[in-house]
């Protein structure tokens, strides 16, 4: 069974800054495709490297986290 910690793992284990970003992406759409449940994942892209939208601190929630968890419902999890 693929959880959301297991699938958010996932994603964070391919990115690694020494791939290129259009293979890095190409990796990313094919493990996503397969998920069949959401339409898409949010990434931050900077020059030189691609990285999740959002890395906190251990324990510190996002800003917008409340607003977020207000539009999920039980057919999205953003990510």
């Amino acid at each position: 069974m693929r959880t959301w910690p297991t699938r958010v793992g996932t994603v964070l284990q391919l990115m690694d800054p020494t791939v290129a970003p259009k293979l890095l992406l190409e990796r990313l759409w094919m493990e996503v495709a397969r998920w069949s449940t959401i339409g898409g994942i949010w990434l931050q892209t900077r020059p030189g490297h691609i990285a999740p939208s959002g890395t906190y601190v251990a324990g510190e929630p996002p800003a917008d986290a409340d607003e977020i968890a207000a539009l999920a419902t039980n057919a999205t999890a953003p990510i």
